[in-house]
Parts: C-alpha cells; structure tokens; sequence
C-alpha cells in the first residue's frame, strides 16, 4: 500500500465519532484528523492537521492546489496545513484550512522567488473558494527586476469575479 489509514471509531451513538492518522509509506505525508457525523441532523465535521511537509514532498502538494504542474518550479519550503471542513442537508460542503508556508523557493513561469514566508487562509464550499493572506513576504521576487524584502497582502476568489488588487510593500 502507498500507506497507512489508522482509526478509531464509536459507532454506539449519534453523534457518530472517528478520529485517526492517514500516512505515506514514504514519511511524506501525515494527516491527525477528527470527525463527527450527527444522523439526527444529517450534519457533520472534519478537522484535521497535516504534520508540516518538508521539501520534496510539499512541491507536489503545493503545485497540485495551485493548478499550475507544468509553469510552477518548487524548490524548497515547508508546508504546513489545518483546517475544518463541515455538511449537512442545508449546505453540503463548507471548509475553512490554514497553509503556512516558510522560506518558499522557486519559479512561476519567468517569476523567481525566496524566501516566501506567511500563511494562507482559504474558505471553501460548493459553489466557491476564496483564499487571502494578511501578509506574504518574501526576500527576494524577480519579475525581470529583482525586488527585495517584498511584503503583499493578498484576495482571490473562485470563480473570479469583481475587482482584483494586489499590493506590493517594499
């Protein structure tokens, strides 16, 4: 198997509980989670936090949520991750996760960066995603003219809609 599922379960009562550890075989990867499912109110909630990913392992997580495989270049970071996800029959899906980048590394297209650091938060449910960060640093973003010391706060929201602003701080 590529790896372990460990869990353990009460299924004697409403609300149904489980709470485990999902891991790669390889050590990249390791997921606490904790959930309850109420039957009465066919409502439940998931939380869980990722052991932070340590370069290599993160650049495919990383690349893998950004969509962009084949424009994005990863090279080193450490990836941190938590966050809740609820449903019920009024609203089937809804979830609030944290991603905590430190000293991110590497290249979007022509863009080359280091030293990335802040935290991402990103709520999502069935009919979008928004995702904002207070502040991002980084020591260093070469958009063709190296600027250092950049800090940016950050709001995109899926499916794009309105008005976009990015601020760049140097």
């Amino acid at each position: 198997p590529a790896g372990t599922l460990a869990l353990d379960f009460d299924l004697s009562r409403d609300p149904l509980t489980a709470k485990g550890r999902l891991s790669a075989r390889d050590g990249s990867m390791d997921v606490d989670w904790d959930l309850s499912h109420s039957m009465k109110q066919n409502a439940g909630r998931m939380s869980f936090t990722a052991v932070p990913l340590q370069f290599p392992a993160a650049g495919p997580v990383l690349a893998g949520l950004l969509g962009q495989r084949e424009m994005l270049n990863l090279q080193g970071a450490t990836l941190g991750c938590k966050g809740q996800l609820q449903w019920s029959g009024k609203q089937p899906f809804a979830g609030d996760i944290r991603l905590g980048l430190q000293d991110l590394k590497g290249a979007f297209q022509t863009t080359t960066f280091s030293g990335l650091n802040g935290d991402m938060e990103i709520t999502v449910d069935a009919w979008a995603l928004n995702m904002s960060s207070k502040a991002l640093s980084a020591q260093m973003l070469d958009v063709g003219l190296p600027l250092t010391h950049v800090s940016m706060q950050t709001s995109v929201r899926y499916p794009f809609e309105g008005k976009v602003r990015m601020v760049l701080k140097e």
